[in-house]
């Protein structure tokens, strides 16, 4: 009987919240309304990965306020595999035009907090009326350009270490240095993920050109 009310619960909260989910096995499109891309996206039929994912959307959804996720967020769909056209290295997508995120699941890594995070603050950036004025306040804390490339050279790496002299140009991570976008969703998802805050807080304590956009990040989310 437990079990019956636990899955009407879970039943109710979701559908209340409008979100479908869905297991991968279809044809997708990922696009941020210019750019159009064809998702491949793998069933994901381990029963134990797909409750772990939606343990992890729990903790994802309580970082924002109600109306926002009931606004922003249409459907999340979970890949064992994910790719973009000819591209296999992705974990995480979207589609800014029906609200969709998709998200890679697999035994590799837990990282499925972080790519909802991330991912979902690319629908959030492009929905803002103040994106470009956004853009330009964030990039003018850049001591360099960005290159699109520029974390291939890193590989797993990219996520090890302070990457000290990466942080004193205004970069978290390689990956933030590829393009605006990247760079603000992987601050995004390090601020709004607890397990990963209190590492952009000693960052932005250290580098001041990482509290800059620190600031701007958290003025950013007091809408949402």
């Amino acid at each position: 009987m437990k079990r019956l009310v636990f899955i009407f619960c879970l039943f109710f909260s979701l559908t209340a919240h409008g979100i479908k989910f869905e297991r991968g096995g279809k044809k997708y499109t990922a696009t941020n309304g210019l750019i159009f891309a064809k998702v491949g996206c793998d069933k994901l039929d381990d029963g134990y990965l797909y409750r772990r994912a939606m343990k992890e959307f729990k903790l994802f959804k309580k970082q924002y306020k109600r109306r926002t996720i009931k606004k922003h967020l249409k459907r999340v769909v979970f890949c064992s595999e994910l790719s973009l056209g000819l591209y296999f290295g992705a974990t995480g997508s979207y589609n800014v035009k029906n609200k969709t995120l998709f998200i890679e699941v697999s035994y590799r890594s837990n990282d499925t907090e972080y790519l909802l995070h991330h991912e979902f603050s690319s629908l959030l950036l492009h929905s803002n009326p103040n994106s470009k004025s956004l853009k330009k306040q964030w990039t003018s804390n850049n001591l360099v350009g960005y290159k699109p490339f520029f974390a291939q050279k890193y590989g797993k790496n990219q996520w090890k270490g302070k990457h000290e002299a990466l942080r004193m140009r205004g970069f978290l991570y390689p990956y933030s240095r590829t393009n605006f976008e990247n760079d603000f969703n992987v601050m995004a998802a390090y601020f709004k993920a607890d397990y990963l805050r209190k590492d952009l807080k000693k960052a932005a304590n250290d580098y001041f050109r990482i509290n800059n956009k620190f600031f701007i990040l958290k003025k950013f989310y007091e809408n949402y």
